[in-house]
């Protein structure tokens, strides 16, 4: 079995559902510690004067959990839309992106994980992208850092850990190894697409590829990628997906 893991982040970027997209079972780690520098609460899109920020409002402090953090304003969702329609309604799939959006958007919620999984779930279901999704707060470990991604593994009789390559500074490919897993990475190198306004900018939400290319052509792109390197053949960057 190939797994993967992730923090829910906030409509992440194309590198998250290529890592999705190698794995059999994401993992969603939802009960590690909130951070302000990591994405579970905001992500770019695109617009006229450039790269923009789109941020949820939550309520938390800095000793949080992730599943702890609460929405802290119930319409956050509308100004979202209508910055998204005032930039990207020139865009071929405007609409057919702007519905899926709403499907979540609109549901109340009230904590931020919640938000993310759903939106995790619905962009994966849209992308065609079936793959099965556990929570790390029901797999009841308490280590971190790399011996809680080999514990992970172990509860889920992993045998492939499929990971991003930021985590590459601090996991060592013979601690997986020992276990029998097989380390790999999902090396994300970005692409180019169209896209409004200019020149093209990289590592933006996913929801600005959707908005110019629409559902179907993403899938067809990992389709074309080929085959995951181990680790010792793995040339890491320093995006961390």
């Amino acid at each position: 079995m190939k797994i993967a893991t992730h923090q829910p982040d906030f409509l992440p970027y194309i590198g998250l559902f290529w890592k999705i997209y190698c794995c059999d079972v994401l993992v969603i780690l939802d009960d590690v510690q909130y951070s302000k520098r990591g994405m579970h609460d905001f992500n770019y899109i695109k617009t006229p004067q450039g790269k923009y920020k789109l941020k949820v409002p939550v309520s938390c402090n800095y000793t949080s959990k992730i599943n702890e953090v609460r929405i802290a304003d119930e319409t956050w969702y509308e100004r979202h839309l209508k910055t998204l329609e005032m930039n990207y309604k020139r865009a071929p799939y405007f609409y057919e992106c702007q519905e899926v959006l709403k499907s979540f958007m609109k549901s109340g919620y009230k904590k931020l994980d919640k938000l993310n999984i759903d939106a995790y779930k619905c962009f994966m279901k849209s992308l065609g992208i079936e793959r099965e999704i556990v929570l790390s707060s029901e797999l009841n470990i308490a280590s971190v850092k790399e011996q809680r991604i080999l514990d992970i593994c172990d509860v889920m009789n992993a045998d492939v850990y499929v990971s991003g390559t930021g985590a590459s500074a601090y996991q060592k490919k013979d601690d997986f190894t020992e276990r029998g897993i097989d380390l790999r990475y999902a090396v994300f190198e970005p692409f180019t697409y169209n896209q409004l306004w200019g020149d093209f900018i990289p590592y933006l939400s996913v929801v600005d590829y959707i908005m110019n290319c629409g559902f179907n052509a993403l899938k067809g792109e990992f389709e074309k990628w080929g085959m995951l390197p181990s680790a010792s053949m793995c040339q890491v960057t320093n995006e961390v997906i």
